[in-house]
Protein backbone atom coordinates (compact mmCIF):
# COMPACT_ATOMS: atom_id res chain seq x y z
CA UNK A 1 0.00 0.00 0.00
CA UNK A 2 2.37 2.49 1.15
CA UNK A 3 4.38 1.34 -2.31
CA UNK A 4 1.60 2.84 -4.41
CA UNK A 5 1.23 6.21 -2.31
CA UNK A 6 4.35 6.96 -2.91
CA UNK A 7 4.84 5.77 -6.25
CA UNK A 8 1.28 8.15 -7.08
CA UNK A 9 3.62 11.07 -5.30
CA UNK A 10 5.96 10.60 -7.55
CA UNK A 11 4.13 10.12 -11.00
CA UNK A 12 2.15 13.44 -9.99
CA UNK A 13 5.46 15.26 -9.81
CA UNK A 14 6.40 13.65 -13.05
CA UNK A 15 3.32 14.81 -15.03
CA UNK A 16 4.28 18.35 -13.66
CA UNK A 17 7.67 17.99 -15.07
CA UNK A 18 6.12 17.16 -18.02
CA UNK A 19 3.78 19.89 -18.45
CA UNK A 20 5.88 22.72 -17.09
CA UNK A 21 8.18 21.40 -20.31
CA UNK A 22 5.55 21.20 -22.66
CA UNK A 23 4.22 24.64 -21.53
CA UNK A 24 7.70 27.05 -21.68
CA UNK A 25 9.04 25.01 -24.06
CA UNK A 26 7.46 23.80 -26.51
CA UNK A 27 9.58 24.04 -29.40
CA UNK A 28 11.96 21.51 -27.89
CA UNK A 29 8.67 19.52 -26.76
CA UNK A 30 7.93 17.45 -29.93
CA UNK A 31 6.46 14.58 -29.02
CA UNK A 32 6.60 14.55 -25.28
CA UNK A 33 9.34 12.44 -23.48
CA UNK A 34 10.90 9.67 -25.25
CA UNK A 35 9.18 6.10 -24.48
CA UNK A 36 12.84 4.60 -24.06
CA UNK A 37 13.23 7.84 -21.66
CA UNK A 38 9.52 7.16 -20.25
CA UNK A 39 10.07 4.15 -19.39
CA UNK A 40 13.59 4.48 -17.54
CA UNK A 41 12.03 6.93 -15.39
CA UNK A 42 8.97 5.09 -14.75
CA UNK A 43 10.98 2.01 -14.06
CA UNK A 44 13.40 4.21 -11.87
CA UNK A 45 10.34 5.30 -9.56
CA UNK A 46 8.82 2.38 -9.27
CA UNK A 47 12.16 0.94 -8.05
CA UNK A 48 12.35 3.72 -5.64
CA UNK A 49 9.49 3.25 -3.77
CA UNK A 50 9.79 -0.40 -3.58
CA UNK A 51 13.52 0.41 -1.46
CA UNK A 52 12.15 2.80 0.55
CA UNK A 53 9.01 -0.34 1.87
CA UNK A 54 11.59 -2.28 1.89
CA UNK A 55 12.13 -1.47 5.95
CA UNK A 56 8.72 -1.76 6.02
CA UNK A 57 8.33 -5.32 4.72
CA UNK A 58 11.24 -6.66 6.63
CA UNK A 59 10.50 -5.10 10.51
CA UNK A 60 6.42 -5.87 10.32
CA UNK A 61 5.99 -8.15 13.19
CA UNK A 62 2.66 -9.75 14.62
CA UNK A 63 1.92 -9.72 17.88
CA UNK A 64 -0.98 -12.84 19.34
CA UNK A 65 -0.76 -10.82 22.43
CA UNK A 66 -3.01 -7.80 20.77
CA UNK A 67 -3.26 -9.25 17.30
CA UNK A 68 -1.46 -6.40 15.22
CA UNK A 69 0.87 -5.76 13.61
CA UNK A 70 4.02 -3.58 14.78
CA UNK A 71 7.26 -2.57 13.26
CA UNK A 72 10.02 -3.49 15.68
CA UNK A 73 12.58 -0.85 15.00
CA UNK A 74 15.93 -1.97 16.41
CA UNK A 75 16.19 1.89 17.56
CA UNK A 76 12.79 3.90 18.07
CA UNK A 77 14.67 7.13 16.71
CA UNK A 78 14.67 4.95 13.31
CA UNK A 79 10.95 4.99 12.95
CA UNK A 80 10.84 8.75 13.92
CA UNK A 81 13.62 9.59 11.17
CA UNK A 82 11.82 7.51 8.97
CA UNK A 83 8.38 9.19 9.84
CA UNK A 84 9.97 12.20 8.94
CA UNK A 85 11.56 11.71 5.91
CA UNK A 86 8.49 10.06 4.71
CA UNK A 87 6.41 12.94 5.52
CA UNK A 88 9.04 14.60 3.75
CA UNK A 89 8.96 12.52 0.86
CA UNK A 90 5.40 12.48 0.20
CA UNK A 91 3.97 15.59 1.26
CA UNK A 92 6.60 18.50 1.46
CA UNK A 93 9.28 18.14 -1.27
CA UNK A 94 6.12 17.00 -4.03
CA UNK A 95 3.80 20.10 -3.04
CA UNK A 96 7.04 22.39 -3.40
CA UNK A 97 8.53 21.36 -6.33
CA UNK A 98 4.42 21.18 -8.11
CA UNK A 99 3.95 24.53 -7.11
CA UNK A 100 6.35 25.97 -8.17
CA UNK A 101 6.07 24.04 -11.58
CA UNK A 102 2.57 24.90 -12.38
CA UNK A 103 3.27 28.68 -10.97
CA UNK A 104 5.15 29.28 -13.84
CA UNK A 105 2.86 27.41 -15.84
CA UNK A 106 0.47 30.02 -15.37
CA UNK A 107 2.56 32.75 -15.39
CA UNK A 108 3.94 32.03 -18.83
CA UNK A 109 0.16 31.12 -19.77
CA UNK A 110 -0.87 34.75 -18.56
CA UNK A 111 1.62 36.34 -20.13
CA UNK A 112 0.94 35.25 -23.53
CA UNK A 113 -2.74 36.10 -23.11
CA UNK A 114 -3.68 39.20 -25.43
CA UNK A 115 -4.17 42.29 -23.49
CA UNK A 116 -7.90 43.34 -25.90
CA UNK A 117 -9.24 40.11 -24.41
CA UNK A 118 -8.04 40.56 -20.64
CA UNK A 119 -9.76 44.13 -20.93
CA UNK A 120 -12.94 42.64 -22.27
CA UNK A 121 -12.84 40.25 -19.73
CA UNK A 122 -12.69 43.15 -16.44
CA UNK A 123 -15.58 44.87 -18.44
CA UNK A 124 -17.82 41.79 -18.05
Amino acid sequence: MWTGILASVLFLVLIAVERYHAVLYPLHHQTGMVVTKLKTIVTSLWVYALAWNIPTFVLFRYSNQSGRCYQNWPNPYLGRARAIWWVLNTAVVPVIIMGYLYIQIVRKLWKNIPTGRIQSQKAR
